[in-house]
C-alpha cells in the first residue's frame, strides 16, 4: 500500500464526476492494490531490489487496470471499442524486445524512428495476430485520432505517473531524473493529456502531482 503523510481533504474546484481530492486518492489506493500482482514472483522465487523495478509487461497489465478504472468514469456507457484500446495497449511497447526500455524523458525522434524499425522486426517473430496489426497499432498509438487511441494514449502517461506514485517510485525516479527534467515532464505530461481529451485523467495527475511535491519528489 503507497506511503504518505499530510494528506488533507481539501476539495480541488476542478474536480469533475464530483470527486474530492480524499477519493481521488482513495481510488489511486486501490489501484495501486492491483499492481501488487507485480510483485507476486512465481516459482518461489523472489525480486531482490534497491529501488523498485517494473517490466514493460508489469506496465501493460497496470494499463489495463487503469483502463477498466477510468472507462467508468469517462465512458460510462461504455461506447468505445474496449478490445481496440486494449489491443493497442498490448501492443504499443513490444518494439523494446528488441530495443529495451527507452525512458519517456528520454525519447526522440531518433528513438521513435529505431523503435519504428524494431516493430518489423518483431512482426517477423511474432504469432500471426500481432503481424497483422502491430504495425498499425503502433503507428495508431504514436498519432492517435480515434477516442480508442487517444484513451490508450493516455492509459500509457498516466500509468508512468502511477508507477512513480509511492514513496518508493519517488525514491526510484530520482535516481534517474533531476528535478528539472521532473518539472519539464510534468508541463509536458499534462499537455499531452489536454490534447487527448479526458479531463479525470487530467485531474487525477494534478492531485498525483501536487501529493508526490508535497512529499519531496522535488526536494
Amino acid at each position: 500500500m503507497v506511503s504518505r503523510v499530510g494528506i488533507e481533504p481539501v476539495i480541488l474546484i476542478i474536480m469533475s464526476k464530483n470527486l474530492n481530492k480524499r477519493e481521488v486518492l482513495n481510488n489511486l489506493n486501490k489501484l495501486l492494490y492491483t499492481y501488487g500482482l507485480n510483485g507476486v514472483i512465481r516459482y518461489k522465487q523472489e525480486r531482490r531490489e534497491v529501488y523498485q523495478t517494473q517490466s514493460v509487461a508489469e506496465h501493460v497489465t497496470n494499463m489495463i487496470f487503469c483502463a477498466y478504472h477510468f472507462r467508468d468514469i469517462e465512458d460510462p456507457e461504455h461506447k468505445m471499442d474496449f478490445e481496440r484500446v486494449i489491443r493497442l495497449m498490448l501492443m504499443h511497447d513490444m518494439g523494446e524486445i528488441e530495443t529495451g526500455d527507452i525512458i519517456t524523458n528520454e525519447k526522440n525522434g531518433e528513438h521513435f524512428e529505431i523503435e519504428k524499425e524494431s516493430i518489423k522486426e518483431v512482426a517477423k517473430k511474432s504469432p500471426d495476430f500481432v503481424k497483422r496489426e502491430i504495425e498499425d497499432n503502433f503507428n495508431s498509438f504514436e498519432n492517435p485520432k480515434t477516442p480508442e487511441e487517444r484513451f490508450a494514449k493516455a492509459m500509457d502517461k498516466f500509468e508512468g505517473l502511477l508507477f512513480w506514485f509511492t514513496d518508493d517510485g519517488i525514491k526510484m525516479i530520482k535516481t534517474i531524473s533531476a528535478n528539472p527534467v521532473i518539472r519539464k515532464y510534468f508541463e509536458r505530461l499534462e499537455i499531452t493529456l489536454k490534447e487527448l481529451g479526458f479531463p479525470s485523467v487530467l485531474e487525477y495527475v494534478i492531485v498525483m502531482k501536487e501529493d508526490m511535491i508535497k512529499r519531496g519528489l522535488l526536494a
